[in-house]
């Protein structure tokens, strides 16, 4: 329905990209525990009043979803190493779980 109506369609990837792009960005991979780690890091964010944007594989009950687009310029992502895709990423910080 979106290619008929002429919308451009990208990739989550490219979309964590763009956010890491243009922020102070944290993004989080391994093997075991991205999105626990990606959520403990958001709420610190958000409860430390720092307004970030948190983009997570899986829903947490703070943010009412998966994700949030915050002011701050801090962000923080669930990078997924599964296809490859987080080799387009070049955040500030990475944190690696094993």
């Amino acid at each position: 329905a979106a290619k008929e109506q002429g919308i451009t369609i990208l990739h989550r990837s490219d979309i964590v990209k763009a956010v890491l792009d243009v922020t102070d960005g944290i993004a989080v991979a391994g093997a075991h525990g991205k999105t626990s780690t990606t959520s403990m890091i958001g709420q610190i964010l958000v409860e430390a009043n720092a307004d970030p944007t948190v983009i997570i594989g899986g829903e947490v009950d703070y943010l009412k979803g998966s994700s949030c687009l915050g002011k701050g310029h801090f962000s923080v992502v669930e990078a997924d190493e599964s296809d490859g895709s987080f080799l387009k990423l070049h955040p500030h910080t990475i944190v690696i779980t094993n």
